[in-house]
């Protein structure tokens, strides 16, 4: 918290989820000094900036929020634009996240449980490594999920374009998010996304425009959501997924957020 002091310069500093929402609960008052003597915080989300504000007990810092962004060329719609219904036919569902708790990836599973008991059919990958691999798939083997969950492991993020080419909805059921990279790469990919009501998420996904929110930690809600939105028209679906596709080709292309983060800076 002094470097900067000492050089004589501005100090900025960047939050982006974790560190507010969970770190600082294990370690009260670890970022007192660091609020006391910061010139300028970037936030990847307006939630994050009020957590901040309520952990440092003023509203004299100064903001700025500038949010996750993806190249827009390496995850564009390839076919799943058209791509119409998903009705009747097995769906393919993708979540790309660490195996940690706040990413509720075991609400998620027994969402699944939950559509496999009405008779919908399906595959789920999930990539990500964790400290909480041995519970999910534990979790997996008591839900009955076993032959319809795959553990990938950690992917090359090079490779995980062609993951994304083959699911059919992405879904994002966390319990904490700070923004998610991921999401933005499925909407962008055309994917139709699923997501909590957690941190940033909301911030991105317009619920039933450009994906669908569901309140966290309810695992029959999300069941109910996704068996809405496989009974959804070909014209809905349609409408969602090219709605997805232009609201990040508008808002979350890197050159947009490197002209935000020069200015930030100067």
């Amino acid at each position: 918290e002094n470097v900067a002091i000492s050089l004589s310069i501005p100090m900025s500093t960047s939050i982006r989820g974790y560190d507010v929402c969970v770190y600082q609960l294990k370690n009260p008052g670890c970022y007192d000094k660091l609020w006391s003597k910061v010139t300028k915080v970037h936030s990847i989300s307006k939630d994050l900036v009020k957590i901040s504000e309520i952990s440092s007990n003023s509203h004299d810092i100064l903001y700025e929020i500038i949010p996750p962004a993806i190249d827009i060329n390496a995850f564009n719609c390839s076919n799943k634009i058209k791509i119409t219904n998903i009705k009747n036919q097995k769906v393919n569902f993708l979540t790309i996240a660490r195996l940690n708790w706040v990413k509720g990836l075991e609400s998620t599973l027994e969402a699944l449980a939950i559509i496999m008991e009405r008779g919908i059919d399906f595959h789920f990958n999930i990539i990500g490594t964790g400290r909480e691999y041995e519970r999910l798939i534990f979790a997996t083997d008591q839900l009955r999920l076993t032959k319809y969950v795959n553990f990938l492991g950690d992917i090359d993020h090079n490779d995980v374009y062609q993951f994304y080419n083959a699911a059919d909805i992405y879904l994002q059921y966390s319990i904490n998010e700070g923004f998610c990279n991921s999401v933005l790469e499925a909407q962008s990919m055309g994917l139709l996304t699923i997501a909590s009501n957690a941190g940033g998420l909301t911030e991105n996904v317009i619920h039933e425009k450009t994906g669908w929110i569901v309140k966290k930690n309810s695992p029959i809600s999300l069941a109910n959501t996704i068996e809405l939105v496989i009974n959804k028209s070909s014209s809905e679906l349609y409408k969602v997924r090219k709605n997805a596709i232009d609201h990040i080709k508008s808002n979350f292309r890197i050159e947009k957020q490197a002209m935000q983060f020069d200015k930030f800076f100067n």
